[in-house]
Formats: structure tokens, sequence, C-alpha cells
């Protein structure tokens, strides 16, 4: 069964910086099934969803870098990132909410969610390491769909 929509790569930037491909998307989601979670990479359109009953879910991302904005740097084609520099930034930003960027200053973001990317060359060996550490340090890997949220009521 279909959960979630997460417009991809260039897309998803777009999405985020124009408030009027934003509301396509939502709106698209809404008429498809509003029930269906819509990851974000934060939440600046949640009120937006909100009005269509749209459930926003803001993510956070381990092997990808952050500008000092806390603008995602999106690779041209997907590097492949050392898996214990991406599981020790993945227990950091669920322990503290924090994530280094590209120059190394601290980023504070609150996401319900990690991304990993599948496209990288060594993706399979990122994912295993990842889950991994999460369990040793002690941290449940779960489903969005299983932490009973529900979407956002319409506006």
């Amino acid at each position: 069964k279909l959960s979630h929509v997460k417009p991809h790569g260039v897309m998803y930037v777009m999405s985020l910086e124009d408030a009027e491909l934003a509301e396509a998307v939502i709106a698209a989601v809404a008429e498809v099934d509003n029930t269906l979670l819509l990851y974000s990479f934060d939440k600046r359109h949640s009120e937006l969803a909100a009005r269509y009953g749209v459930r926003l879910v803001q993510e956070g991302f381990v092997d990808l870098a952050y500008d000092d904005a806390g603008n995602l740097i999106i690779e041209r084609e997907k590097q492949a990132w050392d898996p214990s520099l991406v599981s020790s930034r993945a227990i950091r930003l669920v322990r503290e909410g924090k994530v280094a960027t590209a120059s190394g200053r601290d980023l504070d973001i609150s996401p319900e969610s990690i991304c990993l990317h599948g496209d990288a060359p060594n993706s399979v060996e990122v994912i295993r390491t990842v889950r991994q550490s999460l369990r040793d340090a002690g941290i449940a890997v779960r489903p969005l769909t299983d932490t009973g949220s529900v979407p956002a009521e319409p506006g």
C-alpha cells in the first residue's frame, strides 16, 4: 500500500523554494489520498499542507551535506559516503537534533525521519551500517507509519 509521497531531486528543492509549485504538489497528494505522508526537507509549507489535510513529514539527511543557511547541497551524481561518518551523523541527529554543515557549523533540525539514499555506489553498506549503529546505540528503527501520527485536519 502506498504510504507516502516524496518529490525527488531538483523537484524536491524547487517545491521548497516555490510556493506555487509546493501548493501544486500538496494539492495533488490531497487529491489522490490525503492520508499519504508528504516528505519534506523542512516545515516551511506546513500551514499550506494543513489546509489540504496533508501531513508534512520533515526529513533529516545524513548522507548529503548542508550549507550554512541550512539548505541541502545536492550532488549532481550521488557520491559514496563513509558508512561510519553517516552513522555518527544519524545518531547525533536523533540524540541532539544537530547535523554538521559542510563548513563544520552545527545546524539545529528536528526531523521525524532520516533519509538515506539508495543510489550511492555503496548505499547497501551505508544503510546496513547506519541501521546497526542505531540499534547498537539503543535507537529504535521503525516506519513512520508505526508512530500513530495522523494527517493534519483540513483548515
